[in-house]
Formats: C-alpha cells, sequence, structure tokens
C-alpha cells in the first residue's frame, strides 16, 4: 500500500502579518514557517498505518508563490 501525505509550511501563527508596499501579498521576509498542524498530524497517522499494515509512505510537499502585478 502506498500512503501519500502532504506537507506545507505556513506562517507561524503567532506571526503578525503586513502587507507589502505594492499592497498585492504579505511581507514575507518578517515570517517564520513552520509545517501545518494537520499535516503533522496527518503523516503521523499515516505511519501508524504503515507499522500496522507496511506499505510506504510518500511525503508530499506543497509551495504557493506570491501572486505577479
Amino acid at each position: 500500500m502506498k500512503i501519500t501525505c502532504p506537507k506545507k509550511q505556513v506562517a507561524n501563527k503567532d506571526d503578525i502579518l503586513r502587507i507589502n508596499k505594492d499592497s498585492t501579498w504579505i511581507e514575507e521576509g518578517d515570517l517564520s514557517f513552520e509545517v501545518s498542524e494537520s499535516d503533522g498530524y496527518a503523516l503521523e497517522e499515516s505511519l501508524r498505518i504503515k507499522e500496522k499494515v507496511g506499505g510506504e509512505v510518500i511525503v508530499c510537499s506543497m509551495a504557493h508563490s506570491a501572486p505577479r502585478a
């Protein structure tokens, strides 16, 4: 069995979001990033299933890019 597990970095929930000078996106330079909490739970459950029934866990990393003006 192959289990795919998405992972995405999100802004730290304690960071303050500021809009960039062009007012088109957030200023990412001020942010620290962490793995999404729900993605962490998904990976943990995927590994438990793998240990129980065997198989392979495939982690897929997703990213975003700032919108273009």
